[in-house]
């Protein structure tokens, strides 16, 4: 009633769009830590729990001698890592916020940006953790080298990425 009135281009609105995204991002990974370094070290320490949980139990039913030619934890965590960043991301996209939620009475939000931000944070913090094991991976225990690093980008974009098929699809039957 007492607004003045914009003319919006498609551009605008893509930009404004990505604005409330980021900020809902933001706003989603602070919400449940109260502090963005504190979920990456959370992530941090479930992964090393997991891996950990899984060295010792190669290691124990005599695995661990198996012939690899690579670094053995690189082998557990290329196979590790992917299960929790694929649960973290369904979880977050289907606990986003819903049409009737009363953050969606604001004139900018609506359900396509509070999926899009939970997306976003999720991937955010599984990427800073991924990125911080390998480098405490890389410097306490031995080089780090990826023999074809684009296709390991893509198996982890894969499997942040098939959220949107499991989601839309519902649970399996």
């Amino acid at each position: 009633m007492f607004e003045a009135r914009q003319t919006n281009t498609m551009r605008r609105s893509l930009f404004s769009m990505l604005e409330v995204t980021y900020h809902a991002s933001v706003q989603k990974v602070r919400s449940s830590h109260r502090n963005a370094v504190w979920a990456i070290m959370t992530s941090i320490l479930q992964t090393g729990m997991f891996v950990g949980g899984f060295y010792l139990m190669f290691y124990f039913i005599g695995a661990r001698e198996a012939k690899l030619r690579g670094d053995f934890m690189m082998y557990l965590l290329s196979g590790i890592y992917l299960y929790p960043c694929h649960i973290r991301a369904v979880a977050a996209v289907s606990a986003a916020k819903g049409g009737t939620s009363s953050l969606m009475q604001h004139g900018p939000m609506n359900p396509i940006v509070a999926i899009a931000s939970s997306l976003i944070s999720a991937f955010y913090v599984q990427t800073i953790s991924l990125l911080v094991i390998l480098f405490a991976l890389h410097t306490f225990s031995s080089t780090v080298t990826f023999h074809n690093w684009k296709a390991a980008l893509m198996i982890y974009l894969l499997a942040w990425g098939l959220c949107f098929a499991r989601c839309a699809h519902g649970p399996p039957k």
